[in-house]
């Protein structure tokens, strides 16, 4: 993690970067073992831009209804931890009401860390909490009593921080290098 509290995305030696997506699913068995095999001989960097490439395809292609329409790009949603004293200079004006309700109604909110993806139910009432106001605080508990939570795992990165949500372009995912600094 970097001074400015947000969680890099490059990897270390024995750290894996995951096939993105549902790549292997659709191969036959001895094409999947073939992608794995070379999956594994990429260094972590060029993993992390295949990543970020895919990621990119799928969000700019998700929606689309036919070639020549106009289709819906999804929102991604960025995050940073506070200090741990409160940040007096947020006033929460980049999160308001329209926001969350989309979120809500957008049930595809995944939490990507280290450039894995992980899908967050937001029936959850505690999920439901932090999208309403913004931030994910400190001592956020799963409702659905998770220990494998993607939220507690990336809270335990800097515990006692809350963790601040923002909107985030795919443009500025890349741009970033998969992380946002505010």
């Amino acid at each position: 993690m970097d001074e400015g509290g947000s969680i890099p995305i490059e990897q270390s030696a024995d750290e894996v970067l995951q096939l993105p997506g549902d790549v292997l699913n659709v191969l036959p068995e001895a094409a999947a073992q073939s992608v794995r095999s070379w999956w594994e001989t990429l260094p972590p960097a060029e993993r992390h831009e295949l990543v970020l490439s895919w990621m990119i395809q799928a969000d700019t292609c998700r929606y689309a209804r036919e070639a020549q329409s106009w289709f819906e790009l999804p929102v991604l949603v960025g995050a940073r931890f506070l200090p741990r004293e409160n940040d007096s200079n947020d006033d929460g004006s980049e999160w308001n009401q329209d926001l969350y309700e989309y979120l809500i109604n957008h049930p595809e909110l995944a939490l990507v860390q280290h450039g894995i993806v992980h899908h967050i139910c937001t029936s959850e009432p505690s999920v439901r909490r932090a999208l309403k106001q913004g931030l994910i605080a400190a001592d956020f508990e799963c409702s659905a009593g998770h220990e494998a939570c993607p939220v507690r795992q990336l809270l335990a990165h800097r515990p006692g921080s809350d963790v601040k949500l923002f909107v985030l372009s795919p443009a500025e995912l890349v741009q970033f290098g998969g992380t946002r600094k505010r």
